[in-house]
């Protein structure tokens, strides 16, 4: 009998094994699963499986009805995700108060196993009212579910991937990505910046809205896209940072404008502008073929958001300003 159970076990550690190979470890990585809209920031806990390390993390979802933690529009600037309709955001470096983080981590698929080899990414973009930018925004992992304090993973809880280089692009979202031999059973995933402010390097961003009476005073990040795997070409192929360009046959003009604008579309397809206001109102929907002159003299002098679109999707998107 005590042979039998032993086969079975290993029969099913084996076949753990095979069904952990090449795919993604980390449940709901696009934070698209809901356990309910989120209502107000630092509500993490309502995307099933994710929770904060220490301080309060935000969830944002298109599924809420004002501006203030949706998508794209919110609180802290525009941005569409990168898959699906959810992503989250994190302070990863605060001027005013030493070492304050906001991590998110969440439990595995499965154990990472000792010895082995393991590839990871996550795309992150600046958001726009973000008065900094940093560097050090890395992944770690641990076998403690979650911490009370949050210092005791800054420092002490080195990044297994993270990216040396300053990440200030607010209209993309670039790809950071690694690799790294696991050294232990690790059961969960944080994602923050693990080192100190002593350690941790800054600037001022240089988005229009981070010199603005609204800004924020930190280096705030929004997340989407987490993956963990023993397959390179799961989450990646190849280290580095990897920005997500906008559609370069593109040109809208003249930015700032007056009274018009003009798009001029290479790609020889049915097309839709859309233009919304601050407050993310809808002010205009055109569809078109090629390139197309928009009158606009009725619109309030200020700033306006546009995007285009074809039968695939997003093409571009971005801001405008009306003088």
């Amino acid at each position: 009998m005590y042979g039998c159970k032993k086969y079975y076990f290993i029969i099913v550690l084996q076949f753990t094994r095979v069904l952990s190979y090449g795919q993604n470890l980390v449940p709901n990585p696009s934070f698209e699963d809901t356990i309910r809209c989120p209502n107000f920031p630092g509500q993490v806990s309502a995307c099933r499986g994710w929770y904060g390390y220490g301080n309060s993390p935000d969830y944002f979802n298109a599924c809420e009805p004002t501006n203030y933690i949706g998508v794209p529009f919110n609180a802290a600037g525009y941005q569409n995700a990168l898959s699906g309709k959810a992503y989250c955001g994190f302070i990863a470096y605060f001027y005013m108060s030493p070492d304050t983080r906001e991590m998110l981590g969440r439990q595995l698929m499965t154990s990472l196993i000792k010895g082995n080899k393991y590839y990871v990414s996550f795309n992150v973009s600046l958001a726009e009212y973000a008065k900094y930018t940093c560097n050090n925004l890395g992944i770690s992992f641990s076998t403690v579910s979650r911490a009370n304090d949050i210092m005791s993973f800054v420092n002490k809880n080195r990044p297994f991937v993270y990216t040396k280089s300053i990440i200030k692009d607010y209209t993309n979202w670039v790809k950071i990505s690694g690799s790294f031999i696991a050294d232990s059973n690790y059961q969960y995933i944080i994602i923050g910046n693990f080192l100190a402010d002593s350690l941790t390097n800054y600037e001022i961003s240089n988005s229009p809205e981070a010199n603005g009476n609204n800004a924020f005073n930190d280096a705030y990040y929004y997340i989407d896209d987490v993956c963990v795997s023993t397959d390179s070409l799961t989450c990646v192929n190849k280290t580095g940072l990897i920005a997500t360009k906008k559609e370069k046959n593109i040109v809208v003009y003249p930015n700032p404008f007056i009274n018009d604008i003009t798009i001029q579309v290479t790609e020889n397809s049915n097309k839709e502008v859309v233009i919304f206001d601050l407050l993310s109102k809808e002010m205009i929907r055109q569809a078109f073929n090629g390139n197309i002159t928009l009158d606009l003299q009725y619109l309030s002098k200020g700033i306006y958001y546009y995007e285009i679109r074809n039968s695939n999707g997003m093409m571009e998107r971005g801001k405008m300003v009306k003088e």
